[in-house]
């Protein structure tokens, strides 16, 4: 497939999925994109329940990377800049915020074991 600026386009069964009635395609698409990069490399990752998961910039891909790994059960540090980025991020179910802070995690001060920047 050469692009998809289209309303249609043709495409191998193998690599796509129907909307399912109800959504959107517009509500849709974000978790075709952003939504399979996060997912899939918490899967990689083999996110287990109580984990502790980095999840380093909280904007298109770290919004939904912290309610993925939240749903496989980890417990989520959410490090950003922004503290309105930072409080979407406790909303979604982070359960520590680092502000500003990267060195803490880097220097041991926040232990964890997966670590994703998005």
């Amino acid at each position: 497939m050469h692009g998809a600026f289209a309303e249609y386009a043709a495409a191998s069964s193998k690599y796509v999925v129907a909307v399912p009635d109800g959504i959107s395609p517009i509500e849709a698409a974000p978790l075709s994109c952003a939504g399979v990069t996060t997912y899939k490399a918490l899967k990689v990752a083999k996110v287990t329940p109580t984990e502790r998961v980095g999840i380093f910039g909280i904007g298109g891909l770290g919004h939904l990377a912290v309610q993925y790994a939240r749903i496989m059960g980890g417990t989520v540090v959410a490090v950003g800049i922004e503290q309105a980025k930072l409080d979407l991020a406790a909303e979604l179910g982070a359960e520590q915020l680092v502000n500003e802070a990267m060195a803490e995690v880097l220097s041991g001060k926040v232990a964890a074991r997966l670590v994703f920047q998005f």
